[in-house]
């Protein structure tokens, strides 16, 4: 169901596989995007730090998956920057946070400065989830830096994020499906299900 197979043996939460995860957030919505987004939004679990830290917590030192989950989706994209592939990159990297100023996260994006301050192995962390997922993806940080660097012309430079209605509503659409199934499948185990209301006769009774 998911886009790559990952063993059971790798975890999202305590002793639960994230393929399990993954799945279940899919098949919360009919939608190829939403399909792409969960596929992607935790594979930065994949990485040595995570694994060690969620086998024991208490242990281990505290690890980050959401900005690496991001950037290996940019990378298995081609590094393409679309209105569709944006809305999966931005959900992807905010879902354990809040949608911020895009024109903010470009300038912190385009510092390799702070890249590295922030995410130390990051190289090493995507080269170790391309080879466990299978896709075996060369790394580049200059690829990823270049193209947030509003200086020299990028995604974020030509689209006015404040006045284009179809990309904002994209991002926001995307990200709500993703944080809603995210949080109703750790809390439920499941996936979600919708049901229609019923008639209004039964709660007037």
């Amino acid at each position: 169901m998911s886009l790559f197979e990952i063993g059971d043996t790798y975890y999202s939460h305590p002793d639960y596989p994230l393929i399990r995860h993954i799945n279940n957030m899919i098949a919360s919505f009919d939608d190829g995007l939403h399909r792409t987004v969960c596929a992607f939004h935790d594979s930065g679990k994949l990485s040595k730090e995570f694994q060690t830290y969620i086998r024991n917590p208490r242990d281990s030192k505290k690890t980050t998956h959401s900005f690496e989950s991001a950037v290996f989706f940019l990378k298995n994209n081609g590094l393409e920057i679309n209105e569709q592939s944006f809305s999966i990159f931005l959900s992807i990297l905010r879902h354990h946070g809040k949608l911020e100023n895009v024109d903010e996260l470009a300038y912190a994006l385009s510092s390799e400065d702070y890249i590295e301050e922030k995410h130390p192995n990051l190289q090493e962390c995507i080269e170790h989830i391309s080879a466990i997922t299978g896709k075996k993806l060369d790394f580049n940080l200059d690829e990823v830096i270049d193209l947030f660097d509003t200086d020299t012309g990028s995604f974020v430079k030509d689209h006015q994020f404040d006045k284009d209605i179809s990309l904002y509503f994209k991002i926001k659409e995307t990200f709500s499906k993703l944080i809603f199934s995210d949080k109703y499948e750790a809390i439920f185990k499941s996936s979600y299900q919708h049901e229609p209301f019923a008639k209004s006769e039964y709660y007037i009774e």
